[in-house]
């Protein structure tokens, strides 16, 4: 098993600051969907670490990210969804500053009919993690204004500190929490060759973000 701290993929600069927001699907569609991620769910090119694309890393292409096959999901089953996509890797860093809210308005005033937290390999190794349950509490609870699902996941790599306090509030509010580690477990998951760069090649390959997507959906569909 490849431990949370092997990931050598900066988390700062994955993407640049206007970037951080795209949506998939017809504006006057019925449901909103909120997801919260990192550079599994987008990183920009960055020639340093041979990453010269700008979508999910490691994906071979833009459609096989995991977003874009949950949208895809979505359509197949003719579900009318906007969805925001919000790269939040800046908050996994942030989160201790009393800012950490300031740069979500348009997250909050989306006002998501579901939302999808895929975060937490970036909150640095020597966060307080009472902290971090603070924060994480009140960053969902601004972002869902609407008081409306929340489906939370676990880390791709394994990371027992981090994976309790989002189990926990997951347990706490009576939402669905999905284990993700397996993936971490498994080079054929990982886009392990693929890569020179250690870290990116440890980001989930097509397999893994179609593991990600597969995993989440059922209870994407079963809430929108």
């Amino acid at each position: 098993m490849r431990d949370i701290n092997e990931n050598t993929v900066s988390a700062e600069n994955q993407l640049p600051r206007d970037a951080s927001t795209f949506y998939m699907g017809a504006e006057d569609a019925p449901k909103r969907l909120l997801i919260l991620g990192n550079s599994i769910t987008r990183h920009g090119p960055n020639a340093g670490i041979g990453w010269n694309r700008d979508w999910g890393m490691a994906a071979s292409d833009i459609d096989h990210d995991y977003v874009h096959l949950l949208q895809s999901y979505l359509n197949e089953d003719g579900k009318k969804v906007l969805t925001m996509v919000r790269q939040s890797a800046a908050w996994e860093r942030n989160h201790t500053e009393d800012t950490h809210l300031e740069d979500f308005l348009a997250a909050h005033a989306f006002a998501a009919d579901l939302i999808l937290f895929r975060l937490g390999e970036n909150v640095p190794k020597t966060a307080d993690m009472e902290l971090f349950a603070s924060r994480l509490r009140e960053f969902l609870t601004y972002l869902n204004p609407k008081h409306s699902p929340i489906i939370f996941t676990s880390t791709v790599w394994e990371s027992e500190t981090r994976n309790t306090v989002i189990r926990e509030l997951a347990r706490e509010w009576d939402m669905p929490f999905i284990e993700l580690t397996e993936i971490g477990r498994r080079d054929d998951l990982m886009a392990i060759g693929l890569f020179e760069h250690k870290g990116v090649a440890m980001h989930p390959g097509d397999a893994g973000m179609r593991y990600i997507a597969d995993a989440v959906y059922p209870e994407i569909k079963a809430r929108l």
